[in-house]
């Protein structure tokens, strides 16, 4: 810690500068992080490891295991194609391609699915071992088996909420990562439209931490927007090729494929996204610091894609109590800031 922050913080207490420095020396050699940084590491590869060994051996899987019948394989094959510029879409599946090049090179050369679970563990990586003020939740770990559970674009997305999660909140940022938010988050359309709301809403606190956020979110809106505008375009504008946006919801398609158990993960989502919005209305301090990420997630379910499920990481590291970090180290930091120098 600044050696002024400790001078004027222990002449605020009336305390003997050198013992105050002991003290807080003292505290920061008992820290929790400080004991537990090297089990946190042992458990983190040990948990990498043995996901690498159950994708590798038992299930193995890739981004494109679906072939031929899935829509988004059809995509990025349709982006390298002769006549794909001519497509209004053109930029906005080419950015999807870039974002999943190592895996569609995997897939074209037959390479073994457990290259594919190891470009997995690296997009998982910050959300494995981020900081919420001084501590890494221990929980956080299990997110390296999210693959084994959802498809590889589904835990990109995912990634892509969390890493804008990341920005506002976590205690590392890099305009790497929020780069790279703003590029998975282009993976499915459900989710450039809440990335899009939350981005605008916190523009404050992001430009606060990021000097080019905006233009970072220009870039991102001009390429994203193309996406939304398809969507909607398709919904309201060609209802009767593809369904009404009723008919194509999350929950509508679980419900009429018989889905049962993706219906029930939805469902619970649900329920967990109405008791952080219960706290919202009854904590002061959360609301003012997380109402502005959570509640956009009200548009979600009413679009198909992946939009409700991408906030799968930021809802239970809020049941970790990582929100409640925050608030804290929000709070020691502003009173800091009203340390004034002598």
């Amino acid at each position: 810690m600044d050696s002024r922050v400790l001078r004027h913080s222990a002449l605020s207490f009336n305390i003997n500068p050198r013992f105050a420095k002991f003290l807080l020396s003292d505290l920061k050699s008992k820290s929790p992080n400080s004991l537990i940084s090297d089990r946190f590491t042992v458990l983190l590869w040990v948990n990498v490891i043995a996901f690498l060994i159950v994708s590798g051996l038992f299930i193995p899987k890739g981004m494109f295991s679906g072939g031929e019948s899935d829509g988004f394989y059809a995509q990025m094959f349709h982006v390298i194609g002769e006549d794909s510029r001519s497509s209004p879409l053109y930029w906005v599946h080419m950015a999807r391609f870039w974002a999943v090049s190592p895996f569609f090179a995997a897939h074209v050369h037959n390479i073994l699915p457990l290259l594919e679970a190891v470009l997995m563990v690296f997009f998982l990586l910050p959300v494995l071992t981020v900081k919420f003020g001084e501590k890494r939740p221990y929980f956080q770990v299990l997110f390296v088996y999210l693959p084994l559970l959802f498809s590889f674009r589904s835990v990109l997305v995912m990634c892509a909420i969390a890493y804008l999660f990341i920005c506002l909140y976590g205690s590392e940022r890099s305009y790497i990562r929020l780069g790279f938010s703003a590029l998975l988050a282009n993976l499915s359309s459900g989710v450039v439209l809440p990335w899009l709301i939350i981005a605008m809403l916190c523009r404050k606190r992001l430009a606060r931490f990021y000097r080019f956020f905006n233009l970072i979110v220009l870039v991102a809106i001009v390429l994203l927007a193309f996406s939304v505008v398809q969507k909607f375009d398709f919904f309201f504008g060609s209802a009767s090729q593809g369904g009404s946006l009723i008919e194509r919801n999350t929950f509508s398609v679980s419900l009429a494929n018989q889905q049962y158990l993706r219906l029930g993960l939805y469902t619970s989502l649900l329920l967990a996204w109405f008791l952080i919005v219960l706290n919202c209305f009854f904590s002061r301090q959360f609301r003012s610091t997380f109402s502005v990420f959570f509640l956009p997630i009200v548009v979600t379910p009413l679009l198909e894609g992946l939009g409700f499920v991408s906030f799968l990481i930021p809802i239970c590291w809020y049941f970790m109590g990582v929100t409640n970090q925050i608030i804290r180290s929000d709070q020691q930091r502003w009173q800091i800031s009203r340390i004034q120098p002598e």
